[in-house]
């Protein structure tokens, strides 16, 4: 066992530092300080450990956390989240750039694979090749034909441009909600406001919204269903209304409009068209 930092008798009638591996030159005094005698003794102290007072330990290195008070991040933590990123969004960038290149060479790969296709079907011919390179060749033509095709579908714009939005004709629309009112289709409570709905209610005497709309039905015969197909439309305006409570939501398109004489007594109506139910805002009487 190493003999321990400390002061020990160094033979020579001195009390020495020992640093747990060699004699140093300083040596207590009197007084209890310590002096410097350059006659350093060889060896290692007796084998009893006699220390003069407490035992002086080695330094210890600086406690990090009193200078630096931030918390130490392990090693690889950083690494880990950046080489996750880049996982997910490594085969994304691939692949963007592999259809950037198809199409920006889509003529030269058709050229390419014409001459493949040629020379694929001359060997065919005048020999017969290894099954190996049959294989590879197979492959390596499926890939050229997939890059060429892929190129000039790219082109035509339906995988890099997005679909145009849909364009409405608000008179049609409009015609649509006042024949599905008069027919009484439930389906207009769904998004409609609270207040319009008491306004109905109020209107009809109803409870509900869908008695509202019911008992209109019952009050609109077939020859005024055909009169709200073709009342007069007049568009005011539209806005862009964004949903409650969601943040990445496409904002919807409202349209006013003032309608003709008509057996519902609408006067005007704000609303936006859906693919299954329009979403009727406001009407007047």
């Amino acid at each position: 066992m190493p003999q321990p930092p400390g002061d020990y008798p160094d033979g020579q009638g001195n009390i020495r530092y020992w640093n747990g591996q060699y004699w140093t030159d300083k040596v207590r005094t009197p007084a209890g300080g310590y002096g410097h005698d350059p006659n350093v003794p060889s060896g290692s102290p007796p084998g009893e450990f006699w220390r003069e007072g407490p035992p002086r330990t080695a330094p210890t290195a600086p406690d990090d956390s009193a200078v630096n008070p931030f918390p130490i991040v392990p090693a690889g933590g950083p690494g880990c989240i950046i080489g996750g990123f880049a996982l997910v969004l490594l085969p994304r960038v691939l692949w963007w750039v592999y259809k950037q290149e198809i199409q920006a060479h889509r003529w030269e790969l058709l050229v390419l694979l014409v001459v493949v296709t040629a020379v694929w079907a001359v060997r065919r011919i005048t020999g017969r090749p290894r099954l190996v390179n049959r294989a590879v060749g197979a492959i390596l033509w499926g890939v050229l034909l997939i890059s060429t095709v892929g190129g000039f579908r790219s082109d035509n714009g339906s995988d890099s441009e997005p679909a145009p939005a849909p364009s409405y004709d608000v008179v049609a629309e409009a015609r649509k909600v006042l024949v599905a009112a008069g027919k009484g289709d439930e389906d207009l409570c769904s998004e409609m406001p609270g207040e319009l709905q008491g306004a109905l209610q109020e209107r009809t005497g109803y409870a509900s919204c869908f008695g509202a709309f019911q008992e209109i039905a019952r009050q609109i015969d077939a020859q005024e269903l055909e009169q709200l197909k073709n009342v007069q439309v007049t568009v005011l305006g539209e806005r862009d209304v964004k949903p409650c409570c969601a943040i990445f939501a496409e904002p919807r398109t409202y349209y006013r409009v003032r309608l003709g004489s008509n057996p519902l007594g609408w006067k005007e109506m704000e609303f936006s068209p859906g693919e299954e139910v329009a979403a009727v805002m406001s009407i007047t009487w």
